[in-house]
């Protein structure tokens, strides 16, 4: 047993662990002069000893006696060392793609919301459809702008009271003086040259979606009673108040227009058929008041 190389172990072993000989000692329950003894090749730790000297220098008790670090114990310190360095690099291109990843979903947010924000600031031009088609069975058809036949024939109506009494008359006036109060705003978006995104879901809601008042549909089903009294076999092949027969259809349109993938050459165009459908069924409605009140 070579004690010199025992000795020159523990005192390399001790300070690579920060002790003291003293500090050692402390640990062994023994005089710090016994370590220097050790150290200095005059003596060799009592064989009671060797096992705590072992775990405290965190090497092996064959390592001790043999004054020598295992070479075992360098693989797996270097095993050690490669494998935290790998959980090191692993952990570090981890981090890095998580922030590839947040930065291209902040992008994408971000192209989406100046995306929506562009909708706003964006114009969308109407079409120029100036003369429309109105069948009435299969008896007459117009051809004149729905609005400029409306405003006719409604004015025909308040200008001549036909067969209609006094009181039943009353009722058909009010229904069409509140029709061509709904027209001013309905007229006006008609001839625009062109919508706002904020104009757009404000005329399909304010036109198509809203439900009217209950006074106003009341006033429509009045309208229905008298011409049903005047003609036992009237029977309207339309809706009197155009209560929404395209609610369906106008809400997916509003839906499509707020996921943008509606093209912009087609906006202006549905707006305005819309607009054609929904004044048409008046025009209809007035149609039928004309010829149940033998108005001319």
């Amino acid at each position: 047993m070579d004690t010199e190389k025992i000795g020159a172990l523990i005192a390399k072993l001790r300070k690579e662990k920060g002790l003291t000989q003293k500090e050692l000692a402390n640990q062994l329950h023994i005089t710090d002069r016994a370590v220097s003894k050790w150290e200095r090749g005059l003596g060799c730790p009592d064989i009671s000893l060797l096992d705590d000297l072992a775990k405290i220098l965190g090497v092996s008790i064959s390592s001790l006696l043999n004054g020598e670090e295992e070479v075992e114990s360098a693989i797996k310190t270097t095993i050690t060392y490669a494998t935290e360095s790998r959980k090191q690099r692993i952990k570090e291109r981890v981090n890095f793609l998580f922030i590839i990843v947040i930065v291209f979903f902040l992008l994408l947010a971000i192209s989406d919301f100046v995306k929506v924000e562009m909708r706003f600031l964006k114009k969308y031009p109407s079409r120029s459809i100036s003369s429309f088609q109105i069948f009435v069975g299969n008896e007459e058809t117009y051809t004149r702008d729905v609005f400029e036949e409306l405003e006719m024939k409604i004015t025909t109506v308040l200008q001549n009271q036909g067969i209609f009494k006094d009181k039943d008359y009353e009722i058909i006036q009010n229904y069409l003086k509140k029709l061509q109060q709904e027209m001013i705003g309905a007229k006006k978006l008609y001839y625009q040259q062109d919508y706002s995104y904020k104009e757009l879901t404000e005329i399909l809601y304010d036109e198509f979606v809203y439900f009217r008042s209950v006074e106003y549909e009341n006033l429509i089903s009045k309208v229905e009673k008298i011409l049903k009294q005047y003609d036992s076999n009237f029977e309207a092949s339309y809706d009197l108040g155009f209560t929404f027969v395209y609610r369906n259809e106008i809400e997916e349109y509003i839906n499509s227009i707020y996921r943008l993938d509606i093209s912009d050459e087609k906006i202006g165009e549905k707006v305005i058929g819309l607009l054609q459908d929904k004044y048409g069924y008046y025009v209809q409605v007035v149609d039928s008041i004309m010829k149940v009140g033998e108005i001319k």
